[in-house]
């Protein structure tokens, strides 16, 4: 399992989903500022800019999936229930991954 966590709330996801979602938001053009192994280390802190930018570019592939199959084929291996609320999740800032 893989925590999201944040002072007011934790979101539990599978470890290979979490690093599917990191993988679908590069192919969708988000640009992490560290080491994309950095994001699937216990420990890490997210920024509020890194998680906002990762909610931004998810909004994106949400939408552009939606009309382009190719798009949707970043989403094939990933839970959509699990990414929208991840989407959501980043949308509220900074957190630390456990």
């Amino acid at each position: 399992m893989r925590q999201l966590i944040r002072t007011s709330a934790t979101f539990e996801l599978d470890a290979p989903q979490w690093t599917y979602i990191l993988i679908a938001l590069e192919d969708a053009g988000w640009k992490p500022p560290r080491s994309r192994l950095v994001y699937i280390a216990d420990g890490t802190i997210v920024s509020d800019d890194e998680a906002r930018e990762m909610a931004r570019v998810a909004d994106l592939l949400f939408s552009a999936a939606l009309d382009d199959r190719i798009w949707g084929q970043s989403l094939q291996r990933i839970d959509i229930e699990v990414f929208i609320k991840v989407r959501e999740f980043l949308k509220d800032g900074a957190f630390r991954i456990g």
